[in-house]
């Protein structure tokens, strides 16, 4: 496992960092699309955006700053190369092109986006061969 952990550092630059830190500026919440889900017990999919809030007075791995992405399943403690930061007009621009909002405030891509997204990258990605299940179940529950 140790040679994963040295890969988060390589992937978790200054920059990347910086990024998530900072898109937080006054506000205790901000908007971050998951773009590796990881396995946890709550299933993320990838392309996913929803509300985090940073994780302060916490002693972690590496001393890295993490979020919690907030989910009706329980929150989700994700680190910055797990997510990327979406503002207002990225919002808007992704719910114009069809990405639909869930009961807990979360905005899931449209399927074929995330068909694109698993075909292309699959598990580097977070997206299991069981993803197909886990967007339905969640569209389900949207109607």
């Amino acid at each position: 496992m140790g040679h994963l952990w040295d890969e988060r550092m390589r992937r978790c630059d200054t920059e990347r960092v910086g990024r998530v830190v900072n898109h937080f500026q006054n506000d205790d919440n901000a908007y971050f699309m998951v773009i590796n889900a990881p396995n946890t017990e709550v299933h993320l999919i990838t392309g996913e955006i929803g509300i985090c809030s940073l994780l302060t007075g916490q002693r972690g791995h590496f001393e890295l700053p993490r979020v919690s992405y907030q989910t009706s399943k329980g929150n989700v403690v994700l680190f910055p190369d797990e997510i990327m930061p979406v503002d207002i007009n990225l919002l808007q621009q992704e719910i114009n092109e069809g990405y639909i909002m869930l009961s807990d405030g979360r905005y899931l891509p449209p399927k074929e986006t995330v068909q694109q997204c698993y075909n292309a990258f699959g598990i580097r990605v977070g997206l299991g061969d069981n993803w197909e299940d886990i967007y339905d179940s969640w569209n389900k529950e949207m109607k």
